[in-house]
């Protein structure tokens, strides 16, 4: 396979401007050369409640550029609108960004308030508010988040409990609110047997299509993915669930007029006592024909890429008709006794990428995270919970970085990456699923351009995280065609923090190094060959 075309890529680890607790990043959007994120603040103390940032960064190398925070210090409510990707959605017209929601408010001390619309611009400045009337009656209000149909309107959806819980059964039921951009409220619907809509996709028609969880006593964790017409009049629904649990999941409609689900699907047992409990998992796509009041699955596939938990947070068509879905998955389903080191180590959840064409099937899968020195014995949590789509084929994801063992510190984790969700040009030559991040740019090569033989030298603080975490790495040489040329063992740095390679044997041109190690990329290199 050919080398990608040329990518500024970045990775970054963002921490709270706001000096105080963690960072969590949910939505994502481009507009010219800048990158818009939407995240909640994790505020440290707890006596007061998170916070709504919407940040905006460079596209050129990620730095951030501005941040502000959202904030109702008369009630002491936070202004965010969801716990979910998918969720914060980020839009590109005149006057409109974001739309957020303060949640309501009901204390003593304090008078009662319903859920509010904010509309936020591009200057990051509150354009608008709006009440969310929906329903009467004494019932908690909670908006989720937003979408815009094909007409411009604006979908509002969240949940509303008796009790004062989402997740109670025969308490709970989700909302749809549909209101024009001034926030005249055109209609609002209810549907029973529902707890909390995860996902909302409108259609080309005028459709609107949802996603959403019910438990009761008799119901365990199911999972109900629902049909309406343009005024949220149920047409049809399927329902997932039972032995196997249908972890969050995503809908997309394609440029064919399909509908495309993802779903994440996850079953957990405790294995013998004392060695923890396990997930077996596995990622569904499916390709539905919507007929109306019914429907028809023309295609349906699964893949386990890993063989641990797997979300899928987030699916989008891309330009050329592929598709591309993210999630989270995890390299160990609970602590795991390491025999060789003699240590209990920690599960590392990582962000997942995963392109699709079509017909659903698989082109490449890749997993992202960023190790820290200790990361064995830390259970730390990589998410992407966003992607935006660029004009040259490749994506910028937003997500989060987070070391639970080490406390509250959620950091913004954004990425811009080639087509092929590298970092570096070319990692889909070297059969790699695994991007270990945090050691792009650790290699140097001299002379370059090179007649005989070059240098590779490592950072050195690079390589001692390496050797405390991979038993094995390598150099592979690939021409600009993708076609791997030799491999050379990198068994054991040592006190030695470079290496010497032979090019009298190869032509004149372009050559990648790319290091890997136990199977993960690290690094890539461009060396000239004269």
């Amino acid at each position: 396979m050919p080398m990608s075309s040329y990518c500024q890529s970045w990775q970054k680890l963002i921490e709270n401007p706001f000096n105080y607790g963690g960072a969590q990043a949910y939505g994502i959007r481009v507009i010219d050369d800048t990158v818009y994120v939407s995240s909640v603040f994790v505020v440290a103390d707890t006596t007061t409640n998170n916070r709504a940032v919407i940040s905006k960064h460079s596209l050129e190398d990620g730095a951030l550029l501005e941040a502000v925070q959202f904030w109702d210090t008369d009630y002491q409510n936070s202004m965010f609108s969801s716990l979910y990707s998918g969720f914060n959605q980020l839009y590109d017209t005149e006057d409109t960004l974001f739309y957020m929601s303060i949640p309501p408010y009901n204390d003593d001390e304090l008078p009662a308030i319903d859920t509010r619309l904010l509309v936020i611009n591009k200057n990051l400045q509150v354009n608008a508010e709006y009440p969310i009337i929906g329903f009467e009656g004494d019932m908690v209000q909670n908006m989720n988040g937003s979408r815009l149909d094909a007409e411009g309107n604006v979908l509002l959806f969240g949940a509303r409990s008796k009790s004062g819980s989402y997740f109670v059964a025969d308490s709970a039921n989700t909302w749809l609110v549909k209101m024009t951009p001034e926030g005249e409220e055109l209609w609002s619907k209810r549907y029973d047997d529902t707890q909390i809509i995860s996902y909302l996709s409108p259609l080309s028609d005028g459709d609107i299509l949802f996603n959403c969880g019910w438990s009761a006593p008799s119901v365990q964790n199911e999972k109900r993915v629902i049909k309406t017409n343009s005024l949220g009049e149920e047409q049809w629904r399927m329902t997932f669930g039972g032995t196997y649990t249908s972890a969050l999941s995503a809908i997309v409609e394609s440029s064919e007029e399909k509908i495309i689900l993802a779903n994440g699907w996850n079953y957990f047992f405790v294995d013998e006592p004392g060695t923890g409990w396990w997930y077996r998992t596995w990622l569904q796509f499916q390709k539905i024909e919507d007929l109306g009041d019914s429907y028809n699955i023309e295609a349906d596939v699964k893949y386990a890429p890993t063989t641990n938990v797997q979300e899928v947070f987030g699916i989008e068509e891309m330009p050329d008709s592929n598709l591309l879905a993210w999630g989270i998955v995890q390299n160990t389903s609970g602590d795991t006794y390491d025999t060789i080191n003699q240590i209990w180590t920690k599960p590392v959840e990582r962000g997942f990428l995963m392109m699709l064409n079509a017909d659903l099937d698989s082109l490449w899968f890749r997993t992202y995270y960023h190790p820290d020195d200790d990361w064995l014995q830390m259970h730390s949590e990589y998410l992407i919970s966003d992607v935006a789509p660029l004009e040259d084929g490749g994506f910028v994801t937003c997500g989060w970085g987070d070391i639970h063992d080490l406390g509250n510190l959620q950091q913004v984790w954004l990425m811009r990456l080639d087509e092929y969700g590298c970092l570096e040009p070319g990692c889909q030559n070297i059969d790699v699923t695994e991007i270990v991040l945090g050691f792009e740019n650790s290699m140097s090569v001299f002379p370059n351009p090179v007649e005989d033989i070059c240098t590779i030298e490592w950072n050195v603080d690079k390589v001692s995280t390496i050797e405390k975490n991979f038993s094995q790495s390598e150099l592979i040489i690939t021409d600009t065609q993708g076609r791997e040329l030799q491999r050379l063992p990198v068994n054991n740095f040592g006190n030695r923090h470079h290496m010497q390679i032979d090019m009298n044997s190869f032509a004149s041109g372009m050559y990648q190094v790319h290091w890997v190690s136990d199977g993960a990329w690290l690094d890539t290199v461009q060396v000239v060959k004269e």
